[in-house]
């Protein structure tokens, strides 16, 4: 089983938001902290300067004040 996590402050609509994107096997979810309705949205971050743009659609759950999105696409 492979796991790969990627905690990091993200860009999101002018503002900062602080998620996770976790990739396990075929599957990536995204969670965020707070509130998040599961719209179509895009996240982005940089790390070690390569820009990473997360595109979510839908929302799982939300627990514990984190939503936690469906990611579609990582470019």
């Amino acid at each position: 089983m492979q796991k790969y996590s990627m905690n990091s402050m993200w860009d999101f609509e002018e503002s900062k938001i602080i998620g996770n994107l976790l990739i396990e096997n075929n599957e990536m979810n995204f969670e965020v902290n707070g509130h998040h309705n599961g719209r179509k949205s895009v996240f982005s971050t940089v790390i070690e300067n390569d820009n990473i743009k997360v595109l979510v659609i839908g929302r799982e759950s939300e627990t514990d004040g984190k939503t936690k999105l469906n990611a579609k696409r990582v470019y």
